[in-house]
Formats: structure tokens, sequence, C-alpha cells
């Protein structure tokens, strides 16, 4: 599988792969009503995502982020995506803003 995630949070991923990203906030456990959006586009002036990942339920705090094939299968380009939170409670927050490079691969199947 190849995906990286460098230090400045951007990540390469190649086409088709699949991939799992774990998150977590240090200041706060997400329980019950809070969600997770992975928020991927183009350009940030899009009125559409490219990819849209919701989570709304968590396992100790931690908020799995699951990106299939078909939502890789993307042109080998570079996105904006963010990480935002959305509490239970009311209050949204963008926590990681940064790039995802889809990488061109062989598709295998």
């Amino acid at each position: 599988i190849m995906i990286t995630i460098a230090a400045n949070n951007q990540i390469s991923i190649t086409q088709h792969d699949t991939a799992v990203l774990k998150f977590e906030l240090t200041n706060y456990t997400l329980s019950e009503g809070d969600e997770i959006l992975f928020l991927v586009k183009k350009k940030v002036t899009q009125d559409y995502y490219d990819i849209e990942v919701v989570v709304d339920e968590f396992v100790d705090g931690v908020a799995t982020i699951n990106l299939t094939s078909k939502m890789t299968q993307l042109p080998a380009e570079t996105y904006r995506y963010a990480i935002c939170v959305h509490l239970a409670n009311g209050p949204v927050s963008t926590v990681i803003s940064s790039t995802l490079k889809i990488v061109e691969g062989v598709h295998h199947g």
C-alpha cells in the first residue's frame, strides 16, 4: 500500500488504493453525537467535494476514516483536504488542512 503522511500533514496515495486513517483529538474525547468530516476538493472554490467521508462512530475516542478504491480513482493531481470536527454541542472546527496527492498507479483489477 502506497500511502504516506508527511510531518506537515500532506497525504500521498496511489490511485485505486485503499487506506484507513485513524484520527483523535488530544484535548477532547470524541463520543456519540460528534462527527468527523474528511473533505477533499480539487479547488477550494468548487461547490462540491471530490471525496467526503463522515464519521460518527468512535472507538475509545478514535475516528476511523476509510478511503475506498472508488474514492481514490480520481485523476492523478494534488487536491486540498480538511478534517473538520463537529461537536455534539454545536462547535465546528477545521483541525487539519493540507494537501492530498493522488499518485498515478497501475490499476490491478
